[in-house]
């Protein structure tokens, strides 16, 4: 799975711009935090939620 992940980012790399897919690449515990929500059912604390839409928002501005 680590080996695709990497496959993934140096296809994204030679593609894309390096600028936008860095920072969205540095976004990956909120999808393990997501995950865990769904999969798990964990229980986000209140200041988790929050950075989780600040992260989300900051990505979907990245790629605006």
């Amino acid at each position: 799975m680590d080996m695709f992940a990497n496959g993934l980012f140096l296809i994204a790399t030679c593609i894309g711009d390096l600028v936008v897919i860095g920072p969205l690449v540095a976004l990956f515990p909120v999808s393990n935090a997501i995950l865990a929500r769904l999969v798990l059912k964990e229980r986000l604390a209140p200041l988790q939620r929050v950075g989780l839409v600040f992260a989300v928002a900051s990505a979907v501005l990245l790629t605006a």
